[in-house]
């Protein structure tokens, strides 16, 4: 739903990745029964793991509502053109100034844990990419993308979110923390990353 000057616009429809992904699913389903499913070895385990987990990050960051074409329009017309949000916080140290309340906590806390899990899969399926750069460019642009889809989609008034700053910072480190465990678990067990340099192709 989205409130613009007082007036509340109810959509038909919402999309979602989990809604979107299930029919996705099925039709690799499909096409598996007419050729042959996958092998099941650790490799093809992690693999399946880690699509869930993008689902999962698509599910937790972007949805899309949809709305009849008048109603849409009768959205443009109340918030006169599009970009009636202010959706960009610009200022990344507001946060800690309340950091001790339970909000704060909870949401520095869940950007951090977020993209935890990517760099971990990464590395672990392809160690050939687990490097510093790469882990801290692969968390940064996965962020951004995921904070400029939402810039976008509230500018359009398909959803309400802000492009977020401290998001973006807080989930760019998780993500660093995400390749620090990987670094230091790979130390303790040398085979960790499944013999990726030789499968690293697939």
């Amino acid at each position: 739903m989205m409130l613009i000057n007082s007036q509340l616009y109810l959509p038909i429809l919402t999309l979602t990745p989990f809604k979107l992904g299930s029919f996705l699913l099925l039709g690799v389903f499909l096409h598996w029964t007419n050729t042959s499913f996958p092998k099941i070895n650790t490799r093809n385990i992690l693999k399946s793991l880690f699509y869930f987990y993008l689902t999962c990050l698509a599910q937790l960051t972007i949805s899309i509502n949809i709305y009849t074409p008048w109603t849409y329009l009768r959205m443009l017309r109340a918030a006169h053109g599009f970009g009636y949000f202010n959706s960009i916080e610009w200022h990344p140290l507001e946060m800690y100034k309340t950091i001790y309340t339970a909000a704060s906590q909870y949401t520095i806390v869940g950007n951090l844990v977020m993209l935890i899990p990517l760099t971990l899969f990464v590395a672990l399926l392809w160690e050939n990419k687990a490097t510093f750069k790469n882990m801290l460019t692969i968390s940064f642009l996965t962020s951004l993308t995921i904070e400029t889809s939402q810039l976008l989609l509230s500018a359009g008034y398909f959803e309400r979110r802000l492009f977020d700053i401290n998001d973006l910072l807080q989930n760019t480190l998780g993500g660093l923390l995400g390749f620090a465990v990987f670094v230091i678990v790979r130390k303790l067990v040398p085979n960790l990353a499944l013999h990726s340099r030789a499968s690293s192709r697939t």
